[in-house]
């Protein structure tokens, strides 16, 4: 399917848009400076009549100076013979006796004045208010050297000041300089109103070409995306000063112009308005086209220097560095303060020799980089020691940041990162491999569980089946009292792993102590007895409570007793103390062993670890890790002791 085409990537629509800004900026470059221009001679906040004025005055004035020459030589007749030809009249007016509505006071004129069928049109008197034809400042002094002078009858006096007046013809019948700058006067008063609409215009026309331009910039017809320029492999800096050396070029030829007449400058400036808007139109359309496409700073020579500066100055950086990483750390500090004290000796033989503390400027300058590097240290030692005590708590997820550190300190940073991970690492693979040995443990269990089942319920039916032969019978009970043990093992290893995996429902009570383990020596009262085992309990007499479950709390006493009554000597005492100490209750149980327990307190809360290395005796080596375990889940604690044949262990707990 052909793409829909747009008018802002259509190429003879940019052309013309182009065309019509370079025209739209010479119209308003050209109608401004004439704007400005009539604005300075006052077509905008005057007169019309005072502007014809002004633009007349130096035609007018020549004249005037030339009949006063002419009079002051008394030659009356070249002097009337001045405004011939002209299109107005001059009059020589007493000071003292001047008047516009009629002839009173005109001494002499180029006119004759006194001939009532001589009409002289001066026009709107109230246009010739002026300072160039106003009576009481136009004047202008007779040179009466060559004598007196008397003119119509009128006695001239040489120390006094007198007046031409000028009368206008409106019609401007005669072809002379005044009649052109007359019509040029009407012709500026009628466009004086026509160029602000026309700038106006252009205006609106030359913004909408730009702004045309700037949307279709890198647009192009039958292409996807910005397109890039021919230009725009050139770095962005450079050109962007052709441009403004464009820029200014064009700026000063307008001003070298400017002095000349208006019609040349008026021309000039909008040839250089249009050079200007055209240069700046094509380089922001270049500049957005780069700033769509991406990568504008990159694409500077600028930019490239800094980086080919910054890297030289890492690898410089770099180099130092590890020409001194080589060395010592005591070696290192010892150039750096070498260092420093051959900076202050110059900087006090400096401070010495000169007055205009320049030298103290440089000992503040090195305290205040010297205080810098003890802070940055300090700060750095200070994110070493948080990190070595996260360490040390067991936090080894928590790594030491290493950003803006380097030599030894990013060094050490990283050795405690490697210790964190490396200690992470392996708590996770001792985590793995317990819980794959608990669930092995588990799951072999319960697959030695349903036939070990069968095996112990045909034992006992062939128990219970009647023989003569009586080895049969022996073998029978054999089977069932081993079968048997074997599934107290197995019920034990599921016990165990569901205690160390925490699989275990607690519900935590206030449970009374003496209660749960008067329950339990009652229990076992009759196999004590049998073992000749005397059993002492030492109880406070108050009531004490702690918080745990009942039936987990039993089975560790259960657990421990039981031990007891298989591992202790016989014809012994076994001492079962309650003791209270502050927030916490010990539940101390105590006895001598028959074995000799060259096994460490710690080592036999481990799973099948015994004290009976014979392992003649019945047992699996379960009950303590089963009891260790259990109690932990109470946010309880077990301690065993083992010193000679003497074996405790402490069950502590908190009190409520």
């Amino acid at each position: 399917m052909e793409k829909k085409k747009k008018l802002t990537g259509s190429f003879p629509a940019k052309a013309a848009a182009y065309f019509l800004l370079a025209v739209s900026a010479f119209i308003v470059s050209f109608c401004a400076v004439v704007i400005i221009v009539l604005f300075e001679k006052g077509y905008y906040t005057s007169d019309p009549m005072n502007v014809f004025l002004r633009e007349a005055e130096i035609y007018i004035r020549t004249d005037a100076y030339t009949v006063r020459d002419y009079l002051a030589g008394k030659k009356f007749e070249y002097a009337k013979r001045v405004c011939e030809g002209k299109n107005y009249e001059i009059a020589l007016l007493n000071p003292e006796k001047t008047a516009w509505s009629n002839n009173e006071g005109i001494i002499w004129a180029t006119f004759d004045y006194n001939r009532p069928e001589v009409t002289v049109t001066a026009g709107d008197d109230a246009d010739l208010s002026g300072w160039m034809f106003c009576d009481e400042t136009i004047t202008i002094p007779l040179d009466l050297s060559g004598g007196s002078l008397s003119i119509n009858g009128c006695q001239i006096e040489e120390d006094t000041r007198y007046i031409f007046r000028f009368y206008f013809d409106p019609e401007m019948k005669e072809h002379d300089k005044i009649a052109e700058i007359y019509t040029e006067c009407c012709n500026m008063q009628q466009w004086k109103i026509i160029l602000p609409w026309i700038c106006g215009i252009s205006v609106i026309v030359m913004l909408l070409c730009f702004l045309f331009l700037m949307c279709g910039a890198g647009h192009r017809n039958n292409a996807e995306g910005i397109q890039r320029g021919v230009f725009f492999k050139v770095p962005f800096d450079l050109y962007a000063a052709f441009y403004g050396t464009i820029v200014i070029l064009l700026l000063l030829l307008w001003f070298e112009v400017w002095s000349a007449q208006i019609e040349y400058v008026a021309m000039f400036s909008g040839f250089v308005a249009m050079a200007f808007a055209v240069v700046s139109t094509f380089f922001l359309t270049e500049f957005a086209v780069r700033l769509k496409v991406g990568g504008l700073w990159t694409n500077t020579v600028i930019c490239r220097t800094m980086r080919f500066v910054g890297r030289a100055i890492r690898t410089v950086w770099r180099g130092v560095c590890a020409m001194f990483r080589g060395f010592p750390l005591i070696l290192n500090t010892l150039i750096a303060y070498c260092g420093i004290v051959i900076m202050e000796f110059f900087g006090v033989c400096l401070f010495m020799r000169s007055e205009s503390g320049l030298g103290l400027v440089l000992w503040l300058i090195e305290k205040l980089v010297l205080l810098l590097i003890v802070v940055y240290t300090a700060l750095m030692c200070k994110r070493l020691l948080k990190g070595s005590e996260a360490l040390a708590e067991g936090r080894q997820d928590q790594t030491i940041d290493t950003s803006y550190m380097f030599g030894d300190l990013k060094v050490c940073a990283d050795h405690l990162n490697s210790i964190g991970q490396g200690i992470s690492k392996a708590v996770e693979e001792r985590m793995k491999s317990e819980r794959m040995k608990t669930e092995l443990i588990t799951n072999v269990s319960h697959d030695i569980k349903t036939p070990l089942t069968s095996i112990i319920n045909y034992a006992n039916l062939i128990a219970k089946e009647p023989s003569e032969n009586e080895e049969i019978t022996e073998y029978a009970e054999v089977l069932v009292r081993q079968s048997g043990r074997l599934k107290k093992l197995l019920e034990d290893l599921v016990e165990a792993s569901k205690a160390a995996s925490g699989n275990v429902d607690v519900d935590l009570r206030p449970c009374e102590v003496s209660v749960i383990l008067s329950q339990a020596i009652g229990e076992y009262q009759q196999k004590m007895e049998e073992k000749r085992l005397e059993l002492i309990v030492t109880q406070p007499k108050e009531e004490v409570s702690i918080m745990a479950d009942g039936k987990h709390l039993w089975r560790v006493f259960d657990n421990l007793l039981n031990n007891i009554c298989k591992y202790a000597r016989e014809d012994s005492r076994v001492y079962l103390n309650v003791d209270t100490r502050g927030g916490s209750v010990d539940i101390i149980f105590r006895n001598m062993s028959k074995y000799a327990l060259n096994v460490d307190g710690e080592e036999l809360k481990e799973r099948f670890v015994r004290g009976d290395k014979s392992r003649h005796m019945e047992g699996n080596g379960l009950g303590l890790s089963i009891a260790k375990s259990l109690t932990e889940l109470q946010n309880g604690r077990m301690e065993v002791v083992t010193d000679g044949d003497l074996f405790k262990v402490i069950l502590g707990f908190a009190k409520v």
